[in-house]
């Protein structure tokens, strides 16, 4: 049974205050963190810049531009998609058949 008056929950206890010595170290791993990534984000442009580089654009890079850029064409009940300097694929309905990759 109930008496109509809702029971209200306790509010929860405070954390304790942290120790100079954790405040610092929390700090520090924050900061090492955003490092980290700053350091991954680094080595990724780094990456795409060495694979532009060394990519086979043409000899005055004339290309380039074609990077990453998708082209689709439908012949009868297939849809074939060719993405630039990257792979190609015969489609038809559901299904994805790997025609191969650029380069291999």
């Amino acid at each position: 049974g109930g008496s109509g008056v809702a029971e209200e929950e306790a509010p929860p206890a405070p954390e304790p205050e942290k120790s100079a010595n954790e405040q610092e170290l929390i700090a520090l791993r924050l900061g090492n963190n955003e490092e980290e990534a700053a350091k991954r984000k680094l080595g990724r442009e780094r990456e795409e810049a060495e694979a532009i580089t060394e990519g086979d654009y043409s000899p005055d890079g004339a290309f380039l531009a074609l990077k990453d850029k998708c082209f689709t064409a439908n012949i009868q009940q297939y849809t074939y998609e060719v993405c630039m300097f990257k792979s190609a694929a015969q489609k038809e309905g559901g299904s994805s058949s790997d025609l191969g990759s650029w380069g291999e």
